[in-house]
């Protein structure tokens, strides 16, 4: 999603996705069921009410091990519309089980069509970079 409608170089990789300007600048509806917000711990799913936080595999690269939250904390579920601070998470409700599937079955539908090739690329360059001082 490009969130400020930059303009790219021209050499740059096309990347996959639509400009969100309007949603932000208009408040004109995106007509998605949901979006994914990806940091090097976490993926998230958004929906209109709720919100779904996976913890994933930081990968090789030591600083980001060292951070890697998967075995201390659990996955995160928020009813955004009932806590809009998120303080009180769901994932163990079952009065939530359904919304929990069907944000599952989003971020897998995600991820089964968006290559991770960012992350992919950069764990690449730092590990060739970490052999060449070697």
């Amino acid at each position: 999603m490009d969130l400020l409608d930059l303009k790219c170089p021209k050499d740059a990789p096309e990347l996959p996705g639509k400009s969100l300007i309007l949603s932000l600048t208009e408040n004109k509806p995106t007509y998605r069921k949901y979006a994914i917000s990806e940091n090097w711990s976490q993926t998230t799913v958004i929906t209109e009410r709720c919100k779904l936080g996976v913890w994933i595999d930081p990968g090789p690269i030591d600083k980001y091990k060292r951070r890697d939250n998967q075995q201390r904390f659990s996955d995160q579920l928020f009813d955004r519309e009932k806590d809009p601070l998120e303080l009180k998470n769901l994932i163990d409700d079952p009065e939530y089980a359904k919304v929990q599937k069907q944000l599952r079955e989003y971020l897998d539908d995600f991820t089964s069509r968006v290559p991770a090739t960012g992350k992919m690329e950069f764990i690449r360059r730092t590990q060739g970079k970490k052999h060449a001082k070697t």
